[in-house]
């Protein structure tokens, strides 16, 4: 019965032996002799010789195993990865063994910048959003070490993983037009620096703009529109605002010009809906809702007045902002309809004819 010959391994790819050469001399606690590196890559620098016997064939695979050893040396400190030499004597150009120091396999230290520190922070926190993301564990080991970071340099460190520091997102993103990207722009800054800044803010009536000095302590966007949350110093108090309606962004102060308080939480603040946003005095408005948006969560804090049989129900909600009410209503397409006060559903009647008139539509007579 014959048996057969071992079969030689094959040779490694010229990058797994370069991975392979280093991991040798990096596991190792002395030099190494380029015959102890032959034995342990399995023959890829070539046969090891036997000096009592002669074989032309032995030697020149040895002297081209040899030569493929200098060239992946030279490659490797090329990249960075001198393989150092330790020769047999003074004067001898000969290497009679190899090494490596670990020192040259380490990252260099990455220096980040504040504003960087939050951006990758918010890219981070934008990846966390998606469903079944694989490594959201690992990310949110991440998020910590950010913030250690961010607190390292001066920027209070988020309470929530971003409530305070970063943006935060739901239901998509939104095209800005150029005026609202440059304040947008404007308050990130300041928002990360703890600069305050003056504005030019528009109410509900299109003419009527106030002049506001704000510490800006959180910018979020919400259906598609950013808000910014600050200590509003005219009100003289915490207050929301629509970025939409922002305009002339000035920062006003020096970096660190202001001090979040302790308690304050950016939360509930994201769960108010536009309309809770003030614009005047608050109203207590009725809206009727058909079926298919009855259960509408933007509607979740309103009190069910009333359930149809035809699975329509009536609502009742407290409004600060008729105008941002109005336009979510317009969105649902005549399947809401304000109900009550007599002064909202005029207001509303009368906006719906204007944009009538504008694209061309004619009231039925």
């Amino acid at each position: 019965m014959k048996t057969s010959k071992p079969r030689k391994s094959a040779p490694f790819e010229p990058e797994q032996r370069l991975i392979t050469l280093i991991a040798i001399l990096l596991g190792s606690k002395q030099p190494l002799t380029l015959d102890e590196i032959r034995e342990r890559t399995d023959g890829s620098y070539g046969p090891l010789l036997d000096p009592g016997k002669q074989d032309p064939q032995g030697q020149k695979a040895y002297e081209s195993g040899r030569r493929k050893f200098i060239r992946d040396r030279e490659n490797l400190a090329k990249m960075g990865i001198p393989i150092g030499c330790v020769k047999k004597g003074v004067g001898h150009k000969e290497c009679d063994a190899y090494y490596l120091d670990p020192n040259h396999l380490r990252m260099p230290e990455v220096n980040l910048t504040f504003k960087e520190l939050g951006i990758l922070r918010q890219a981070a926190a934008m990846v966390n959003n998606i469903e079944a993301f694989p490594l959201s564990q690992d990310l949110m080991l991440g998020f910590a070490k950010l913030d250690a970071a961010i607190a390292g340099v001066g920027l209070q460190a988020s309470k929530d993983y971003g409530e305070l520091t970063t943006f935060h997102f739901q239901h998509g993103l939104i095209a800005q037009n150029p005026e609202t990207q440059k304040n947008l722009a404007a308050l990130f800054d300041a928002q990360m620096y703890r600069i305050p800044v003056t504005f030019s803010y528009r109410s509900s009536r299109q003419s009527d703009f106030k002049e506001r000095k704000v510490d800006p302590y959180s910018l979020f966007l919400k259906r598609r529109v950013w808000y910014l949350v600050g200590f509003c110093h005219l009100r003289k108090e915490v207050r929301m605002f629509d970025v939409n309606r922002v305009f002339a962004v000035k920062q006003t102060g020096p970096r660190n010009g202001f001090q979040i308080p302790d308690d304050f939480e950016v939360a509930p603040w994201r769960t108010l809906e536009p309309w809770d946003i003030a614009s005047h005095d608050a109203v207590v408005t009725r809206i009727r809702l058909e079926r298919p948006v009855a259960s509408l969560s933007s509607f979740s804090n309103a009190a069910v007045i009333a359930k149809e049989e035809d699975g329509s129900v009536l609502i009742e909600l407290t409004v600060r902002n008729n105008e941002a009410l109005f336009g979510f209503i317009m969105s649902l397409w005549g399947r809401a309809v304000i109900v009550s006060p007599p002064e909202s559903v005029q207001a509303f009647n009368d906006l719906v004819r204007r944009i009538a008139l504008v694209h061309g539509f004619q009231e039925n007579k």
